[in-house]
């Protein structure tokens, strides 16, 4: 995750104070270590169970902000970035009020100012959807008493207002849930502390957005490379010569990658660049180094192209869009237009390819081969042999460490294995009826791992929905349409696939949530005490329930 670098020293910040912080940024930032001068750091893994949090809430001296020295600490904080991919500084959103005239803000309502922006920015660069975003902040912003609150989060933007100072916050939206959890837990812990320590709060949530990721950038890009990989045969049922193809198409993709980071118009066109080199190379590979047929391009372009297709984002858009929030209304016009450029991209590819090469189709060489063969390999062999690496490297993409896998990839596997069943038995239902049912048991699953270890139930429910691949069948009517024998269905088709998949969440989600709030109110307590400057914390009956039932606090 991109951060902006800010100035750290300050010299109006008393030393043991300063020492203090430093000490605790040292731990928690990830040094860089060129690949070359250290391997190590490249192939790390971090196999510790949680992620330190709890430890260092309980353990800092980080910030002990008696009465004197809070001037000083907003001092030292006023060159802080206020979030990820936002070059603003806390120092900045504070000179908004303190320099208008407008508005007579207290101290401590500019802190809860501060809090709230940089909850939201973070929660959004770590993967959250957009409506519980904007649920969880305005929780945490009335429970600071802030005046005339008014918060709106989009994939782009974080829009808020407090009294007549209006915020325009750039973010990011993407998945790191190694530290979505923790976020979720901050903001949570802030509503029910009396009088929570806001200074404290800041430097948690810069713990947080500061820690690196448990693998190194290494074994991130096998992960990345190796769930296209065993995709072909887990998702797509294909054999290894699909799985050795998206190895030797993968060398090509991520060395354009790392080409396309050096310069910010190509990075800015990769996700175009990308898929061009992949239609292009793939019929290469299938023809003259695999010797197979035709039918063995489709499964290697949508494999590669898996993880980068917009299918948890048709999920989020519809539920969203159920929860009256607009902004999944461009969620999911960006998936099928995000779709489009990635099928037209590949089709450009493949007319280079089909330019050089002779005889790349039997009777049209400008049409893309996009059907897959018929399936290669057993459903038993799919859905739980070839399933656990491809969990693996799903996981390790999203930055669940070693030994938190276990749990979630065993309901992973078990939700597939009941979706391949009925397939077997109900193989003319429709697909939509099926994907809502297989849906609600992954998330009852998720909901009940949540509930006994206090994990996200998302680390269940995206690889089961990345895994029934939407995006792939969008992605082929799409091409199917380009090259003129095809419906264009293609809307429809993704539209209906993100209800279907919201379908079966909501409703298992709505049967778990006063049990999932009790319980999360309850884990949450000691740090709420934490945070607390009085050691205390609200009643959990009266007011974390309220809030929970109108959606203000929200599972992450």
């Amino acid at each position: 995750m991109a951060e902006v670098e800010t100035d750290h020293s300050s010299p109006l910040l008393p030393p043991d104070l300063e020492n203090q912080q430093n000490d605790l940024e040292d731990e928690c930032e990830e040094p860089y270590v060129p690949w070359w001068r250290d391997l190590r750091a490249a192939l790390g893994i971090d196999w510790r169970v949680s992620s330190g949090f709890m430890d260092a809430i309980v353990d800092q001296g980080t910030l002990q902000c008696e009465e004197g020295r809070k001037k000083m600490t907003r001092i030292y904080r006023d060159t802080k970035s206020i979030g990820p991919y936002e070059p603003l500084t806390e120092g900045d959103i504070r000179k908004l009020y303190t320099g208008s005239g407008v508005v007579a803000l207290s101290e401590r309502q500019l802190d809860g100012i501060i809090v709230v922006l940089k909850l939201a920015l973070s929660l959004s660069a770590a993967g959250m959807s957009t409506a519980e975003i904007e649920c969880l902040t305005t929780g945490v912003a009335e429970s600071l008493n802030l005046p005339k609150r008014k918060i709106q989060v989009t994939m782009r933007h974080v829009q808020a207002s407090f009294g007549y100072i209006q915020h325009f916050l750039s973010t990011t939206h993407s998945k790191v849930l190694h530290k979505l959890g923790d976020l979720h837990t901050i903001a949570s812990a802030v509503q029910l502390a009396d009088q929570p320590d806001l200074m404290k709060t800041l430097a948690l949530i810069e713990i947080v957005n500061a820690r690196p990721s448990p693998f190194g950038w290494a074994v991130e890009n096998l992960g990345y490379h190796g769930f296209g990989a065993f995709a072909t045969i887990a998702i797509f049922r294909g054999n290894w010569y699909d799985f050795t193809g998206v190895v030797i198409v993968s060398v090509a993709v991520r060395l354009t990658m790392f080409i396309c980071s050096f310069h910010r118009a190509l990075n800015y066109l990769s996700d175009i660049i990308v898929p061009i080199v992949i239609g292009a190379l793939t019929p290469v590979v299938t023809k003259y180094v695999l010797c197979v047929d035709n039918c063995h391009n489709g499964t290697i372009f949508t494999a590669i192209l898996l993880i980068d297709l917009p299918g948890s984002e048709l999920l989020f858009a519809a539920r969203e869009l159920k929860k009256g929030n607009i902004v999944g209304a461009p969620r999911m016009i960006n998936a099928i237009v995000t779709i489009m450029y990635m099928a037209m991209s590949i089709t450009l590819g493949w007319q280079i390819s089909a330019y050089f090469i002779n005889n790349i189709h039997h009777s049209k060489p400008w049409v893309v081969d996009i059907d897959s063969c018929a399936p290669m390999t057993g459903w038993w062999m799919a859905n739980a042999v070839m399933m656990v690496p491809l969990e693996l490297c799903f996981f390790t993409v999203l930055g669940i460490r070693i030994r938190n896998m276990f749990a979630p990839g065993l309901a992973v596997i078990a939700t597939m294995c009941m979706n391949a069943v009925w397939q077997r038995h109900f193989p003319d239902e429709e697909s939509y009826i099926a994907n809502a049912i297989v849906t609600f048991v992954g998330t009852n699953l998720g909901c009940g791992f949540e509930y006994m270890t206090g994990g996200s139930h998302v680390q269940i429910l995206l690889p089961i929905i990345v895994i029934l691949a939407p995006g792939a069948g969008a992605l082929v009517k799409v091409m199917h349409q380009i090259n003129g024998d095809g419906t264009n269905d293609a809307w429809f088709d993704l539209l209906m696939q993100g209800v279907s998949f919201a379908l079966g969440q909501t409703l298992a989600a709505e049967l778990w949530g006063p049990a999932l709030h009790t319980k999360a109110a309850v884990r949450v307590d000691k740090t709420a005490k934490d945070l607390s400057s009085k050691q205390t914390v609200q009643k959990v009956s009266s007011i974390w329930l309220r809030k929970a039932r109108f959606g203000y606090i929200s599972s992450a």
